[in-house]
């Protein structure tokens, strides 16, 4: 009778314990449960690790002591032994601290194992593999060692050889055809075909796009899967992580035009893939337009060409031409940038022969513009006759620039080098080779969706010219722009206070064309754009932009009046100073103003009335987007 009894005991302890681990697995599944796409395998048999834990005590304690103990002894010793540390030695990405974290959270450690403090376990490092965007991770089960020591079991998958696979559709129009019931065309073939049927109808308007029957076929792509890996930091035998913030700079890139599936699945040996299915934009682009030149503020005809995903990267390669209407050439660009969708290590190189002089032609004499020199300035006398006689014809260089060359310091920099040749129109020349860092624009978000940007910028170089025996003549310039956006109201296009401060510094022997640049980014609406060569400025501008709803919709709801007040001061010291535009060394120009925004077509349009200091009345017409912080 005793020995039945102490049989029975046995067993209703062996079926508690079993119990117990089964519910504490069922509830570890529930938390860990994947999403699915999860790669998690079941659970093993509850009984069969009570089992092993059980024969791997007994034979240790057997070793150890030489002597033979009743199971049920090694099954009370193992449910009652307190937990002294838990690790988790299968695991790649874990760290030890947010183990150990864990583990005293969940209150495990100095008490036996049991479901509910494991399971809370479990949850506590599940809920850090999603922050770390390991989401395909999860903990599986554990193990407790004789000595103490309970070992987490962790799944981790791990990425494919092939960690990117990139299929390729693209969207076409589904028509209805006589002889095939119903086809498919591409959208341009698609207006084709309508354009011939309304020619000779004169009575349907063209379907809008968005009214078509449209469908996605399967096609050939250019995008190659292992930038797009390199980008999301995937690579072959590493955890699965998911990186958001890494793959809106991939669709930022503008590669693609929809992205119908992106879904990490399992392949054949277990591993895991991600697999994306996307329609891809056009990579070649031809624009034309006008624009204004950074070094003399006059309009300039503009046509580019971009091939926007020359090898399959991102990498992007154009051909720019610009000219105005009294130019003596055009200026053209050529440029090849890897930007690595914005991260470390993308670079480009640019070169350039630009017209950055004054024109010649039709300018009577009285508006022939003069420049004088400050003599103070230790310059010799060839330099100054130089100056006085001679006017900046072109540019001619190469510049090479890199992304984050500070990645490990700075999260936004940028870098570049630059080597340049300038001419006159007398036929001298000078050879300046220069450096510039930039830092920023360094981003702060405050209540209610307001912003603040701080961006720095500097520049060092040296000039020399044949006449000099190209002595080396040192320069050095600094910038510093801030800029603020204050969301007044809490709706979908609310009325906005933005600020524009940028303070600008340069050595006196800063090259006159980028001194006239310097000019030309201080300039005021309601004045002439361009200020001469500037050494140092103070630029200020404050708008408020009031978005207004047009009878019209026809090129969308986008309106807006800003009103605004623009203001400098001026420094023309060790420059060349435009005696038209400035009468003396120092300049104060101030302005306020209403103007009205609008795109028309996709082209972004400004119109401003300005009342200037000094009492007259201007306009001011401009391309492009107010500014923003982003």
């Amino acid at each position: 009778m005793s020995r039945m009894k102490h049989h029975h005991q046995h067993g209703t302890l062996l079926t508690v314990l079993i119990i117990c681990c089964t519910l504490w697995n069922v509830l570890a599944s529930i938390e860990t449960k994947p999403q699915p796409t999860n790669v998690a395998q079941p659970l093993r048999n509850a009984q069969q690790k009570i089992r092993s834990a059980i024969q791997s005590f007994q034979k240790k304690r057997d070793k150890k002591q030489g002597t033979t103990q009743d199971s049920d002894d090694y099954v009370n010793a193992l449910t009652s032994m307190p937990i002294k540390e838990v690790t988790a030695p299968e695991s790649m990405v874990l760290p030890r601290k947010v183990i150990e974290l864990a583990a005293k959270r969940s209150g495990m450690i100095g008490r036996p194992l049991n479901a509910a403090s494991v399971s809370e376990c479990a949850k506590f490092i599940k809920q850090w593999y999603h922050r770390q965007g390991y989401v395909l991770s999860s903990v599986t089960g554990a193990t407790l060692n004789p000595d103490g020591v309970t070992e987490l079991k962790v799944e981790e998958p791990v990425m494919a050889n092939q960690p990117v696979a990139i299929g390729f559709a693209k969207e076409v129009v589904i028509v209805d055809d006589d002889d095939e019931g119903q086809k498919t065309v591409t959208y341009k073939q698609f207006r084709k075909m309508e354009a011939a049927e309304i020619g000779s109808s004169r009575v349907r308007k063209p379907v809008p796009r968005s009214d078509l029957n449209t469908t996605y076929v399967q096609t050939e792509g250019r995008t190659k899967a292992k930038p797009i890996a390199r980008t999301l930091d995937l690579y072959p035998g590493e955890p699965f992580r998911w990186q958001q913030a890494r793959w809106k700079r991939i669709l930022g890139a503008g590669l693609f035009s929809n992205i119908l599936k992106c879904t990490p699945a399992r392949t054949n040996d277990g591993k895991v893939q991600l697999q994306v299915i996307a329609a891809e934009r056009p990579p070649r682009n031809l624009e034309y337009g006008v624009t204004k030149s950074f070094y003399t503020g006059s309009w300039e005809g503009e046509v580019e060409f971009e091939h926007q995903n020359l090898f399959g990267g991102g990498e992007v390669a154009s051909l720019n031409v610009r000219r105005g209407a009294k130019d003596s050439y055009p200026s053209i660009r050529a440029r090849y940038t890897d930007e690595k969708f914005g991260f470390e290590g993308g670079y480009g190189i640019e070169a350039f022969s630009e017209f950055i002089g004054e024109t010649e032609t039709d300018i009577d004499n009285d508006d022939v513009v003069t420049f004088e020199v400050d003599k103070s300035e230790d310059t010799s006398e060839d330099e100054i006759n130089e100056i006085a006689r001679d006017g900046l014809l072109g540019r001619t260089g190469l510049t090479f620039s890199l992304n984050h060359p500070f990645a490990s310091v700075l999260d936004r920099s940028a870098g570049s080098a630059s080597f340049e040749r300038t001419t006159t129109r007398a036929g001298n020349h000078e050879v300046i080779a220069s450096t510039t860092l930039e830092a920023g624009p360094f981003l702060r978000g405050y209540p209610d969706e307001a912003r603040h940007s701080l961006k720095v910028s500097l520049t060092g170089g040296g000039r020399g010219s044949p006449k000099r025996s190209f002595e080396v003549t040192p320069f050095t310039a600094a910038t510093i722009v801030a800029k603020e956006i204050f969301p007044l109201s809490k709706v979908d296009r609310p009325i906005c206070l933005a600020f524009n401060h940028a303070v600008t510094a340069s050595s006196s022997s800063l090259p006159v064309h980028e001194a006239r640049a310097a000019g030309v980014r201080a300039s005021v609406r309601g004045y002439n754009s361009s200020n001469g060569a500037v050494s140092s400025s103070l630029v200020g501008t404050t708008e408020l932009r009031v978005p207004i709803t047009l009878p019209s919709t026809r090129f969308g709801q986008d309106a807006s009046l800003s009103l605004f007040g623009d203001w400098h001061f001026v420094d023309s010291e060790g420059g060349q100073r435009d005696t038209k535009v400035m009468n003396g060394r120092f300049a104060r120009r101030s302005s306020v103003g209403i103007g009205i925004r609008k795109s028309i077509q996709g082209l972004p349009l400004k119109y401003d009335i300005c009342f200037t200091e000094d009492g007259k009345l201007g306009t001011h017409f401009s391309l492009g987007r107010d500014f923003d912080v982003l």
